[in-house]
């Protein structure tokens, strides 16, 4: 899912980015970099409640 996506629909990546702070929080330190990585793309987003659901849950 991280691969992939820069390619999905919007309400796609909002499930990854719930997903990815679910896992953040069950087992911080095996899936830190994951997290951070799919919150790095988020970041540079052009949809602006994408960018605003990542810079929240970060």
């Amino acid at each position: 899912m991280a691969k992939s996506f820069p390619d999905e629909e919007t309400i796609v990546k909002h499930q990854i980015l719930n997903l990815a702070a679910k896992l953040y929080v069950v087992n911080a330190k095996q899936t830190h970099l994951l997290v951070q990585y799919v919150f790095n793309l988020a970041k540079y987003d052009t949809n602006y409640d994408t960018r605003d659901k990542a810079r929240l849950l970060r």
